[in-house]
């Protein structure tokens, strides 16, 4: 939906005065013939035809929000220390090896020094909170989703991470520092191209696997 563009032509000393009269009242051109517009729109078009059009806009306003809705890629997220719990997603940063990355960078000389809140906030960037049911529920709902790219767990008591990446629900758990082992080998070479860097981070990983007794579980929650 995109709003046309209409062109007028005004004599340049015309408008130069009326300018300077409407930046005293805080206005502008602009805006004044906005509200002509509008008020001319309302005046000529019956009510019930503008009613129409109006249902036409919002129509068109929430086909291009479904389409943009439906274009979205991004990770869930739960920071999970002692007591506290931050749970968030994230679009910036939206796959285990970028948010892997931002571990070793940052994140974990930043754990227990400020709230889980703060530290997501600060380092993921567009990053929005959600709470532990509408984590639960993006869990469950990876598979036929494909907004959401990964789902990661951190569990900073245990130095854990908990990851799925795959539409089968597979989840993996490494130590964290495992994990910054591994990123440390993926980027420590410089001019590698980004699938070459996944590749050296997937194979650091390959063995390092967190096992579980049999009857433990693993599934997302299990730090709550």
């Amino acid at each position: 939906m995109t709003d046309e563009e209409l062109v007028l032509y005004f004599n340049e000393h015309k408008l130069t005065k009326l300018e300077s009269y409407l930046l005293k009242e805080g206005s502008s051109v602009e805006h004044e013939l906005q509200n002509l517009l509008d008020r001319f729109y309302e005046q000529t078009v019956p009510e019930h035809e503008r009613m129409e059009v109006e249902a036409q806009i919002e129509l068109e306003r929430e086909r291009e929000a479904a389409v943009r809705e439906a274009a979205r890629r991004f990770a869930v997220v739960h920071f999970h220390e002692g007591d506290d719990d931050f749970f968030f997603t994230s679009e910036l940063r939206n796959s285990f090896y970028s948010i892997a990355n931002l571990y070793r960078s940052t994140l974990k000389d930043e754990i227990g020094k400020y709230t889980l809140d703060s530290i997501a906030q600060s380092n993921f960037s567009g990053c929005q909170p959600i709470n532990d049911v509408t984590f639960s529920v993006l869990c469950n709902a990876m598979p036929n989703d494909p907004r959401i790219t990964a789902l990661v767990e951190f569990d900073f008591s245990h130095n854990t991470v908990s990851v799925c990446e795959s539409s089968d629900n597979a989840w993996w758990t490494y130590n964290l520092k495992d994990v910054s082992t591994a990123m440390y080998k993926a980027e420590r070479k410089e001019g590698l191209s980004l699938d070459a860097r996944h590749e050296i981070f997937a194979t650091a990983l390959e063995g390092k696997e967190i096992t579980f007794d049999e009857g433990e579980d693993e599934s997302p929650g299990l730090q709550m």
